[in-house]
């Protein structure tokens, strides 16, 4: 399931030390186990900064759309 992998992708993090690149459209995931998110848009990051950051002010049209915020 989605929870296990996760709780693999983060016992291998912190074991290991390892930086883990995620590529989803699946916020949840993002918000689980994510510290920072880059937002693509055009085939261009549009916004990058820590989740909670980006979650709670988006400041492109691309993460308001994903984040279902006023646009």
């Amino acid at each position: 399931t989605t929870q296990s992998m996760l709780k693999l992708l983060r016992q291998i993090n912190r074991q290991l030390g390892v930086t883990i690149i995620i590529i989803t459209h699946e916020l949840s995931v993002v918000s689980a186990i994510c510290s920072h998110v880059a937002v693509i848009g055009d085939g261009k990051v549009v916004e990058q900064g820590a989740v909670s950051q980006v979650f709670t002010s988006p400041h492109s049209a691309v993460a308001k759309l994903l984040l279902n915020k006023e646009v």
